[in-house]
């Protein structure tokens, strides 16, 4: 399910929102990832993106450019616009980082264990 925004403690986020059982999983435009309960309307976690990439790297923080997020498998994927990928756990803990082989210049379709994408110059990857 995908909503566009809503307000979580008085905050409105606008952002595509990403429903996976009972919890909501955005990001702001702050670069925050944030998890919030959707029974209780609590927030979860709220984690800014940067500073959990830097301490997975153990390098100095850096500014980030986030172009999506999804929920794939049961974890979260948020696409950066230099064709990194951070893929985290459900309770926002970096799992990996990688780089796609081309930069990503259209929503990825997801099948079976296959992302599909058009690069920049409109070729299809497909990555297993």
């Amino acid at each position: 399910m995908e909503i566009n925004s809503f307000l979580v403690e008085g905050v409105l986020v606008i952002s595509k929102l990403k429903v996976n059982n009972d919890y909501i999983f955005t990001i702001t435009k702050n670069n925050y990832l944030i998890s919030v309960q959707i029974s209780t309307g609590k927030i979860i976690y709220s984690y800014e993106i940067n500073q959990l990439i830097s301490n997975y790297l153990k390098s100095k923080k850096k500014e980030i450019n986030i172009k999506l997020i999804r929920l794939i498998n049961s974890q979260v994927y948020v696409f950066l616009d230099n064709a990194f990928v951070v893929k985290l756990s459900l309770d926002g803990v970096i799992k990996d980082i990688f780089k796609l082989p081309k930069k990503m210049d259209s929503n990825p379709i997801f099948i079976e264990n296959s992302l599909i994408y058009l690069n920049n110059k409109n070729k299809i990857v497909i990555l297993n």
